[in-house]
């Protein structure tokens, strides 16, 4: 490689393999020889005129920086500076094809000669894209002026309540209650009986209706939907405590759904209390069906000290508790009932007790108290029933094994469950004194 390369290259502002590559390009083109191209260029004599014009381009000006010398003369005086002529200033030619790493040496190049086709070097931003990101913090700054006061959240605008079943407020932030707030004319702590409600409702129903009441395998709760299907508090109790199989009839709720149409649903007693199906009957119509607390509370009976009056009472006036005295039936029939009648009433060894049958025969709750006390043996005539049904003596006496709150229990459990008959007139029937 010729000495004066590095120095060509430098007076030139190239690289070293363009200028050597431009240099032999000048030289093929009849203008001396390389050395002599690269001597001129580095700052010496003037280079060589081509013989013929070169078939390329004229390469965009570039001023190399000029070659200073000084030269010392000595005489007799003191020395002096002697600053020679400026060198021709020189421009590459440009060669026919460069690399990746030359062609950034070039404000454009030509990537397809025969088509004419040129493609930019430099880096530039489209100016539609400089618009938009300009235009991104405009917007956001709008909205958040014209939004400061906050957006709504959540379907009932009230409370939300996480996966562990904490409650917490729209904004996913925990509830911190403050003593006094919510507790209702009876001093009541609602705010305690949702959270006990939510802890129910992800415990036991979460796995049909989803943890935020949206509906899978159970209907959809939120959104209002559980207040348009149980405009009363008291019949969201009874349907959740009942279920569709002990439900008294064929449809449910104000739209008068059928039962079983929407999957078939539990009935919760006697796994839960009245009081823990109130608690999620509470928070099912609080944070999904959007109702005020209080309004829920006072419906539901906190502030009057009852499940929307789901209360018997007997001829003395002391209260029953209806649906206390319907999950202790369902215990009994299930335990000493259901071996000959099957779980539904359908019938096994015994005769079907569902779809009415019950009420067909016994009418009055006091004849099949009577029944199931002293059975088929004991039974005084040969025929027993409304209908007249013989007396095959296949029907145990229960008088010896339950007391008589017992079998009025499983009897009502039976006609409620079974019969269809209305819980509160069931239980007012079978425990008043004449029975």
């Amino acid at each position: 490689m010729s000495e004066f390369l590095s120095a060509a290259a430098a007076n030139i502002g190239g690289p070293e393999d363009l200028v050597q590559r431009s240099a032999e390009a000048r030289s093929a083109a009849g203008g001396g020889t390389v050395e002599e191209i690269l001597t001129a260029w580095a700052g010496g004599a003037t280079p060589p005129t081509p013989s013929a014009p070169a078939a390329v381009e004229a390469p965009p000006a570039v001023e190399p920086t000029p070659v200073v010398t000084e030269t010392t003369i000595e005489t007799g005086a003191p020395e002096a500076a002697v600053s020679t002529p400026a060198p021709v200033r020189q421009f590459l030619p440009t060669p026919d094809r460069v690399n990746r790493r030359e062609a950034m040496a070039f404000d454009q190049v030509t990537t397809v000669a025969t088509a004419g086709l040129k493609e930019r070097t430099s880096v530039r931003v489209p100016r539609w894209l400089v618009a938009i990101l300009a235009a991104i913090p405009i917007i956001a700054g709008g909205y958040l002026v014209v939004n400061s006061g906050g957006v709504d959240c959540g379907e009932a605008g009230q409370m939300g309540v996480d996966f562990a079943g904490q409650l917490q407020t729209c904004n996913q932030q925990a509830f911190v209650f403050t003593p006094g707030q919510s507790a209702g004319s009876g001093g009541v702590d609602l705010i305690a009986e949702l959270q006990a409600g939510a802890e129910l409702y992800q415990a036991d129903c979460a796995a049909c209706h989803t943890a935020d009441g949206s509906g899978g395998v159970g209907p959809q709760l939120n959104g209002g939907a559980v207040i348009e299907t149980w405009a009363a508090c008291s019949e969201h109790v009874d349907w959740v405590a009942l279920g569709s199989s002990g439900w008294p009839d064929p449809t449910y709720g104000s739209q008068s759904k059928p039962v079983g149409g929407g999957g078939l649903m539990p009935g919760f007693v006697p796994k839960l209390t009245k009081a823990e199906i109130i608690q999620i009957v509470l928070f099912e119509r609080v944070t999904f069906g959007g109702q005020d607390l209080d309004e829920a509370g006072a419906d539901c009976g906190y502030e009057v000290g009852g499940a929307d009056d789901a209360a018997a009472g007997d001829e003395t006036g002391n209260s029953i508790d209806a649906l206390a005295e319907f999950t202790a039936g369902k215990d009994l029939y299930t335990a000493t009932c259901q071996a000959c009648h099957a779980a539904d009433g359908s019938a096994l060894v015994g005769p079907a007790l569902s779809g009415g049958a019950v009420l067909e025969t016994f009418p009055a709750c006091a004849a099949q108290i009577d029944w199931v006390s002293v059975g088929s043996i004991g039974w005084p005539d040969p025929t027993y029933g409304a209908q007249g049904k013989p007396v095959n003596g296949g029907m145990p006496g229960f008088e010896a094994q339950l007391s008589l709150d017992e079998i009025k229990q499983a009897v009502v459990y039976v006609r409620v469950a079974l019969g269809g008959a209305d819980l509160n007139e069931a239980v007012a029937d079978c425990f008043s004194n004449e029975t």
